[in-house]
């Protein structure tokens, strides 16, 4: 099932104009799978793809890298990373990365406000979509 899902969550990733859609799918849909819950394992914080994580996050979130507390958990058999991370005090966020795709999804919120802001990551140059 974990695969399904992860195809589904990739395509509405990819083609979604409104990016919360995918973040929303993966919080409801494949986060709470109890099978996609025991797949994961905890990614290294000093490996090469950690670092280039919470680079495009430090992008995203205008916030320097080394001050974002992240953890993050990876699927290698999927080539998935996902993960929280601490911003600051009070901004708060997620990640979800498709290695093979180069691409990838941060949800950055206060913890003042409802609002959430998602911007699609990636190492790739820009596809002419929104991000």
């Amino acid at each position: 099932m974990i695969p399904v899902k992860l195809e589904q969550l990739r395509s509405k990733l990819l083609n979604e104009e409104r990016f919360g859609e995918a973040w929303e799918y993966f919080l409801g849909d494949v986060a709470e799978d109890d099978d996609f819950i025991r797949a994961g394992r905890a990614l290294a914080p000093g490996s090469l793809l950690s670092t280039k994580l919470l680079a495009l996050l430090g992008r995203a979130s205008g916030i320097e890298p080394e001050q974002i507390e992240a953890l993050l958990v990876e699927m290698p058999q999927f080539r998935f990373v996902h993960g929280s991370c601490k911003f600051a005090p009070t901004k708060v966020g997620g990640l979800i990365w498709f290695d093979d795709l180069e691409l990838g999804l941060a949800a950055i919120m206060s913890l003042t406000s409802p609002e959430v802001t998602y911007a699609r990551i990636s190492t790739m140059a820009s596809s002419g979509k929104p991000s």
